[in-house]
């Protein structure tokens, strides 16, 4: 089982941002969630993540809006954070805590970089954020990806599968093979308050599939959602997002887009990112924040590096995160556990032991 912490805050509009982040660390709860099989369990009942923030609007060039002038295109960076190990019989992950980031790691709500043997986690119901399972290009066998709406696949090393669960729907995802080690990425993406009852559905980039961008320098980029120096993936969600997985040799130029927020996790090498006259360095199995008013940030190798940088607008609405379903309200947690007692989110069997 993998430990969440799970932090309860309030902002609202207009108040000072430090004032803010000092609240939530006073205000930080000592409850603890557990995850099995995709599923959160809240070990002190109901906890809440409320964040309320104006969005202020953006002029024609770049810079935004204030009673107090125009404030600039900027990149701020979150402290350095570093992977937790975990360890459990056959799954093991490197868990990056995101309550760290409190609302700069919106939309993302977990990040595991996991390996697996065997299937340990039987078939289970999502609902109201969408599931990334990425499958690293040095696993040793790809992914098997079973759901409630008829899909049954393997994904190979390199490829990715987006569930957007929104309404609800029942989903299996094991190693392909029961002998080898599965290693790979699983993300959990929020979605805004009128894409939480969307009707299910999953995406799915084969690796031959996925675009690549390449420099003089040495620089692979491969892009798995959005869009990268002109190249744009097939793979497009509901809501905008960008996941890229980079080789670094020589640097590269990442744009944050205004409303947006970035992690970078790095899991080979080391790295150095600069943005607005200031920088951070991160190396193997670490991550970072980019936030702000948005612009561009570099990324420097300080030796070949591997990492992946995600990026997605942030969501200013309440969150409560109650079993397998991320939503706005207990009452659309309650909601969405009364439609999969009722089977309204499919069926989905036990797996058999050989496909």
């Amino acid at each position: 089982m993998l430990k969440i912490t799970v932090v309860t805050s309030s902002t609202s509009p207009g108040r000072n941002n430090e004032a803010v982040a000092d609240q939530r660390k006073r205000r930080q709860s000592d409850d603890a969630g557990w995850v099995t099989g995709g599923w959160i369990r809240a070990s002190g009942g109901l906890h809440k993540a409320f964040t309320l923030r104006s969005v202020l609007p953006l002029r024609a060039n770049g810079s935004r809006f204030h009673k107090f002038g125009v404030i600039t295109m900027s990149i701020q960076f979150s402290p350095i954070i570093a992977a937790q190990a975990q360890n459990v019989s056959t799954f093991s992950v490197q868990n990056i805590d995101l309550q760290k980031l409190g609302e700069r790691a919106s939309p993302l709500e977990l990040f595991h970089d996991f390996r697996l043997r065997g299937r340990p986690f039987g078939p289970h119901p999502h609902g109201g954020f969408s599931v990334i399972s990425y499958v690293f290009e040095d696993s040793p066998c790809g992914l098997r990806s079973r759901d409630s709406l008829g899909n049954d696949f393997v994904i190979d090393p390199g490829g990715i599968v987006w569930t957007q669960a929104g309404s609800g729907l029942m989903h299996q995802e094991v190693a392909a093979d029961n002998d080898r080690e599965l290693h790979g990425l699983q993300a959990f993406v929020n979605l805004s308050s009128k894409n939480k009852l969307a009707a299910p559905q999953v995406l799915r980039l084969k690796r031959r599939d996925v675009p690549e961008w390449r420099s003089g320098a040495g620089d692979r980029v491969r892009v798995l959602v959005g869009t990268f120096e002109g190249v744009s993936s097939p793979l497009v969600p509901t809501e905008p997002f960008t996941f890229l997985e980079v080789g670094l040799r020589g640097g590269i130029t990442f744009n944050l887009r205004a409303g947006h927020n970035a992690l970078i996790y790095v899991f080979e090498g080391r790295v150095r990112v600069l943005a607005d006259d200031h920088e951070q360095k991160a190396t193997r199995e670490h991550a970072l924040a980019l936030f702000g008013t948005g612009g561009e940030a570099t990324l420097e190798p300080l030796e070949p590096a591997h990492l992946l940088i995600l990026s997605g607008a942030e969501i200013c609405e309440p969150v409560v995160a109650g079993g397998p379903f991320i939503m706005n309200n207990q009452a659309q947690i309650d909601a969405a556990f009364a439609r999969y007692r009722a089977g309204a989110m499919g069926h989905l069997a036990a797996q058999e032991e050989q496909r």
